[in-house]
Parts: structure tokens; sequence; C-alpha cells
């Protein structure tokens, strides 16, 4: 992993959400199963979004600003949390 590049473990955890979305779809797991495995993963890549921005001095909210479909779904993902407005951009902020 020395020689791996800063955002190879996002993109591994990217693909295993992917994979856990293909799960679910197919049944092999509940909704239960779903979001217990869903939210560390989540966590991850929001520890690593952070990190990446700090390490380039960009914002985390760069990848979210002009595509208003990615903001919507993690706006709504934090909802689905119980997560406040205030929260849930503080998900975004380095």
């Amino acid at each position: 992993m020395a020689n791996s590049p800063p955002w190879a473990p996002l993109t591994a955890d990217q693909a295993r959400l992917d994979d856990l979305a293909w799960l679910y779809a197919d049944g092999a797991v509940s909704a239960r199963e779903w979001m217990a495995a869903r939210n560390p993963i989540e966590s991850r890549i929001c520890d690593i979004q952070r990190r990446l921005a700090r390490a380039t001095e960009t914002s985390a909210l760069e990848g979210l600003l002009g595509n208003v479909a990615v903001l919507r779904g993690q706006w709504t993902h934090s909802a689905s949390t119980g997560a406040t407005p205030s929260s849930a951009l503080s998900l975004t902020t380095p």
C-alpha cells in the first residue's frame, strides 16, 4: 500500500458501497444489515475526503458545488440518519 495513491482507500470504499447496494438489491442482505454495513463505510469515505481536502488545500465542498445530484444525495442521506441540516453541513467541511 506504500505505493498506492492517496485516494485508493476512497475508491475501494466507494466500490464496497456499490457491492453492498447490489447485495441489497438482490435480497442477499436485509435493510438492517445494509445500513449496519453502510454507515462505517460512509464514515470512512467522509474522513478520507476531509484528509484529502486538507492535504490538497481544497474544500470538501468542491465535489458538491455545481453537482446538484451528489449534494441532494448527501443531504438526503444525512436526513435519513437523523442528522440536522447543520450537522449535515459539518460532514462536508474539513
